[in-house]
């Protein structure tokens, strides 16, 4: 009973491992090349101090070999500290067969990331009695623990060429890509959003970006049927759905949402809208999630437990970075796109977030937003795949036949689109609704006592 208590207070690691696998490359050389290795990976100091010596000489491009690594480790003045020479001789007797070199490695590296763990665990241990910390903090930590593993995966996620060509030669070519709804702009975008996509949906305020995403998310969610979540930093969920539901009914959205129906049809024709976002598969996230870790934990888990085929965010300007940044705002905005592209690659699936353009857009004659009008950061541009830019065209509302509303004409600009064209396509738009009609007037017919 003692002996085993001793072994469950050890910290994990394998001498034996660790000695075959510097044993391995003293006997072959060739195995460094290709070993996915990385020096803290050893809990040995002196067998990590070997292997630092392996790398300083393949870095000379000198040949390893009991004699270079002794000359090594004794420049570096750790010779001493590894027994010398002599102990580099017992290596060559401690491995019973090169090739089981990847094992050893295997071996080594499942008692690194035991380590880590227990690290982690003995941190978020410390913050959970911290009462001044909040449960969200302690779940961030905890969900950085995991994705600090997720980073130590060394080889996991490299392929060699050969790998690769094999992949897509076996792979089924087909379209993953998921339409938005907007036929027009599905052009450009060769069919809509694909997956590991950060896109972006940017415009000055009022001008329909979280309309956008809610006739998006109507779409994708009810029309295709796709796994649809909602991070809505700005809107409460009733908010959000009486958008939905004014999109599908035709109802004012402010309607919708105090209930104030004017007649018993109009009360029915919004229990219709609201009874299909009941059966869609689409799922709103009321943590209030405001840094990248802790939207990615709610994204993992909703995808762990329902999955996920495309993500919206409403919106990046109100988030902040992880820790915050003490380099200013531009360089925290750069540290939440970055992180939210790396999500859309983790998940395979779109990200789509609304994004505030700065007010250099309206200082301009023509008001037509460009690239460099994304607000705070110009890692916005970079990270992203597609950026979609809403501007509303100066002119005066359309009175629309059927619609008790006026529209006012919008464009949606594709000012960015990594695998296909750019280019602009009109709408109209019904604010109160949170609809877009095609503009084209022959589809769109426009009330003559008004005109």
């Amino acid at each position: 009973m003692p002996k085993q208590q001793v072994e469950c207070d050890s910290i994990p690691h394998s001498k034996e491992a660790e000695e075959a696998v510097v044993g391995s490359i003293l006997i072959s050389s060739d195995l460094l090349a290709t070993a996915p290795v990385k020096p803290e990976w050893f809990y040995l100091e002196r067998i990590r101090f070997i292997w630092e010596a392996f790398e300083a000489l393949a870095k000379k491009k000198m040949p390893i070999d009991i004699l270079t690594v002794s000359e090594q480790l004794d420049a570096s003045g750790k010779l001493g500290e590894i027994g010398g020479a002599a102990y580099l001789t017992i290596l060559l007797n401690r491995v019973p067969t090169t090739l089981n070199f990847d094992g050893y490695v295997g071996i080594m590296r499942e008692h690194y990331l035991r380590r880590v763990v227990l690290r982690g665990a003995n941190g978020l241990a410390q913050a959970a009695y911290d009462m001044s910390s909040s449960v969200e903090d302690l779940l961030t930590k905890a969900d950085g623990i995991i994705h600090n593993l997720t980073e130590h995966s060394a080889h996991e996620g490299t392929l060699t060429a050969r790998q690769a060509v094999t992949n897509f030669d076996e792979s089924d070519n087909a379209d993953y890509s998921i339409a938005t709804g907007f036929r027009d702009t599905d052009k450009y975008l060769d069919g809509g959003f694909s997956p590991q996509d950060l896109v972006l949906i940017a415009g000055r305020p009022g001008q329909g970006k979280t309309a956008s995403l809610v006739a998006m998310v109507n779409h994708m969610g009810i029309d295709l049927r796709k796994r649809v979540a909602i991070f809505s930093l700005e809107m409460s969920t009733d908010r959000i759905l009486a958008r939905m539901a004014a999109n599908l009914s035709g109802i004012d959205s402010r309607v919708i949402r105090k209930k104030a129906y004017q007649h018993e049809t109009q009360e029915a024709q919004a229990n219709a809208a609201l009874d299909q976002i009941r059966e869609a598969r689409i799922y709103f996230d009321e943590h209030i999630m405001r840094t990248p870790s802790s939207l990615r934990l709610g994204a993992l888990r909703l995808m762990e437990t329902v999955g996920l085929d495309v993500i919206f965010i409403d919106y990046i300007q109100l988030m902040y970075a992880d820790g915050g940044s003490k380099e200013g705002r531009v360089q925290e905005v750069s540290q939440i796109s970055r992180a939210l592209k790396s999500l859309a690659r983790e998940l395979n699936v779109p990200v789509v977030a609304a994004c505030q353009l700065s007010r250099a857009v309206e200082q301009r004659s023509s008001q037509i937003p460009q690239l460099s009008d994304l607000r705070e950061s110009g890692s916005l541009e970079q990270d992203s795949d597609i950026v979609i830019f809403l501007h509303e065209i100066p002119s005066p509302s359309i009175p629309l036949m059927g619609v008790d509303f006026r529209a006012n004409s919008m464009q949606q600009i594709i000012a960015k689109n990594r695998d296909g064209a750019t280019g602009s396509t009109p709408y109209l738009y019904v604010k109160p609704l949170s609809r877009f009609y095609a503009a084209q007037l022959k589809t769109v017919k426009v009330r003559t006592e008004d005109k």
